[in-house]
């Protein structure tokens, strides 16, 4: 199922059958596509090996090549995408508990997205300024961890629209 072709949750209307699907459907074939959608969401943290790596790398490379704020600053980086990633996951994971029990609620979950994104932007934007190596450290390692992060939920994506 694409993702495009996934049907919009029906809010105010007191049904909880999705447009497009069969109302006598068990529970296992109505949880089919949440289930994928969950493991697509868990395939992310398989991006956190590899960020772990690369802030290995970047310290070494800060280090020998006499910038050891810059290779900090990527591990701060890596670190904050990694909390960030974490977060997101458990507020949309909020979002969806609080939509089941009661559709049509208002979360709060595009401003609590936008004031964290908010934050971590000024304060990252007010490193560079004050202490630039450091800051674009971690403008580097927030940028890397979400090249990973991306890649790994294409991935797992594929191959649950492939299945």
């Amino acid at each position: 199922m694409n993702v495009e072709d996934r049907p919009e949750p029906i809010i105010g209307t007191g049904s909880s059958t999705p447009p497009g699907t069969d109302p006598s459907a068990t529970d296992d074939q109505a949880a089919a596509p949440v289930d994928n959608m969950a493991e697509v969401a868990l395939q992310t943290r398989g991006a956190i090996v590899p960020a772990i790596v690369a802030g290995v790398i970047a310290l070494i490379v800060g280090f020998v090549i006499g910038q050891p704020l810059g290779g900090i600053g990527v591990c701060i980086g890596l670190g904050l995408g990694m909390v960030n990633a974490r977060v997101l996951q458990t507020s949309v994971a909020r979002r969806f508990e609080l939509l089941a029990d009661k559709p049509g609620r208002r979360t709060g979950f595009l401003s609590s997205g936008a004031t964290r994104l908010a934050a971590l932007t000024l304060g990252t934007l007010a490193l560079v300024w004050l202490v630039r190596p450091l800051g674009f450290g971690i403008l580097i390692g927030l940028a890397l961890f979400q090249v990973l992060m991306i890649g790994f939920a294409a991935v797992a994506m594929y191959k649950t629209v492939r299945t």
